[in-house]
């Protein structure tokens, strides 16, 4: 069954399932030089709501509180790209890049497949 991730402009704080999307797709903070847990951040809107950004999957990522508060007041932007990576852009015109989360192949199931086939 599926899950709503997209609200638009109707709602400004994402509901929980759809916070936990976010946090379970990114796993940590997507600022450099930080790998905080996303579930101790805040979830902050790339493009600003106040500025017609919506709350979905593809316009929110974890920042911790101290990065969300000064992107906010000193001109830093920050863009999710196709790929997941995160781009954040200085006001001095830096840009740096966060990877996108990376997760290990599961072979639980092809190695009960292997089991299955030696015990016959």
């Amino acid at each position: 069954m599926g899950r709503l991730v997209n609200y638009g402009r109707t709602k400004y704080r994402p509901p929980v399932a759809l916070a936990d999307h976010v946090i379970a797709r990114d796993r940590t903070y997507r600022g450099v030089h930080c790998s905080r847990q996303a579930s101790s951040c805040d979830l902050d809107h790339h493009h600003e709501w106040r500025y017609g950004g919506e709350t979905n999957d593809e316009n929110l990522g974890p920042v911790c509180r101290g990065t969300h508060v000064t992107r906010h007041s000193s001109g830093w932007r920050v863009e999710r790209r196709d790929n997941g990576d995160h781009e954040w852009h200085t006001p001095l015109g830096r840009t740096y890049r966060k990877r996108a989360a990376t997760y290990p192949i599961d072979r639980t199931a092809s190695a009960r497949r292997v089991q299955s086939s030696r015990d016959v």
